[in-house]
C-alpha cells in the first residue's frame, strides 16, 4: 500500500478467507464462505478476483463486492476443472441470497 498507493488491495487467503485494504482504512478480514464441498481449488483465485472486479465496477462498495466474490469463488471450487462451476447472474443471486440468509 505504501509503495504503490493503490486505492484497494484484495488478498485471497484460500480456506483462511480474504482480506481487504482500502486507502486510509484498516484492513478487514473476511472469514471463508462455504457454499458446498470443495472438489478442486483450481481457478479459485481467478474466480475471486474476476468476480470482485465485476461487482466493484458495477458500483458495489468494495466490502460488498468482496463478499459477493467470495460466494462466487466458493461455488466455483465445488466442481472439478478450471472452466467449470461458474454461475450466471440469476444463479448467483439465488446462491447469494441463501448464503446471506444463513449469515450470523
Amino acid at each position: 500500500m505504501q509503495l504503490y498507493s493503490p486505492r484497494i488491495i484484495v488478498i485471497g487467503q484460500g480456506e483462511g478467507g480474504a482480506m481487504l485494504l482500502e486507502q486510509n482504512s484498516q484492513s478487514i478480514h473476511f472469514p471463508a464462505i462455504k457454499t458446498r464441498p470443495v472438489v478442486s481449488t483450481i481457478g479459485a483465485g481467478d474466480a475471486l478476483f474476476a468476480s470482485f472486479l465485476n461487482f466493484y465496477v458495477k458500483g458495489f462498495p468494495a466490502q460488498e463486492a468482496l463478499k459477493r466474490a467470495m460466494v462466487f469463488a466458493s461455488w466455483k471450487i465445488g466442481t472439478r476443472g478450471a472452466a467449470q462451476g461458474f454461475l450466471n447472474a440469476q444463479e448467483f443471486e439465488q446462491v447469494y441470497s441463501q448464503v446471506e440468509g444463513t449469515a450470523k
